[in-house]
């Protein structure tokens, strides 16, 4: 039902905790689709022995040259296998009912698409990350704030045929989702 779909650049410190918590999930992803893009650490070699180790976990690694986030996401999504697409970052980490409740208003015909307020970064101590928190109003490991809409135009989750017909994200890297919203019909 869905398919988790993650790409990676350089994410050997931070890959095996994201992927740890996704296979935590109360409601388990039909796969988890990794897609080093093209990593010069030991991302690699981190999510094969992870595959190796958590075997009832389904974990696929593709690797491309490297794209950028959205055309490694887009590559993911051209071979998940799930009704729903989830797109997550390598240095995220996941509640336990994270896909739950993230995918629920999918399930139910609320919306095409939806956003999360449970995630956190995984290297939040690291300068980006807390100069991005400090600006955005959020305190510790927090990726962001509960006051956002959860329904916002902006996904972490959509329809894989939604996200079929607008033909993906686009090639520019940071403002994925902002992007993708927009192709879809948002106002932002």
């Amino acid at each position: 039902m869905i398919s988790v779909i993650i790409p990676i650049y350089n994410g050997e410190s931070t890959i095996e905790d994201c992927l740890a918590s996704l296979c935590r999930q109360t409601f388990m992803p039909l796969e988890i689709i990794a897609v080093d893009d093209g990593s010069t650490d030991e991302t690699g070699k981190v999510i094969k022995e992870f595959i190796r180790s958590h075997v009832n976990c389904r974990v696929s690694l593709f690797r491309i040259v490297h794209t950028g986030p959205g055309l490694a996401r887009n590559f993911g999504a051209k071979y998940a296998r799930g009704r729903i697409l989830v797109f997550a970052d390598s240095d995220m980490t996941f509640d336990p009912d994270f896909l739950h409740k993230l995918t629920r208003p999918i399930f139910k015909g609320k919306t095409k698409g939806t956003f999360s307020q449970e995630e956190e970064v995984a290297n939040w101590q690291k300068p980006l990350a807390r100069c991005w928190n400090y600006f955005n109003g959020l305190k510790g490991k927090s990726r962001i704030s509960k006051h956002f809409e959860h329904t916002s135009p902006v996904f972490r989750a959509i329809l894989k045929s939604e996200f079929r017909k607008i033909g993906g994200f686009d090639p520019i890297g940071y403002t994925d989702d902002w992007t993708l919203s927009r192709k879809l019909g948002f106002d932002l």
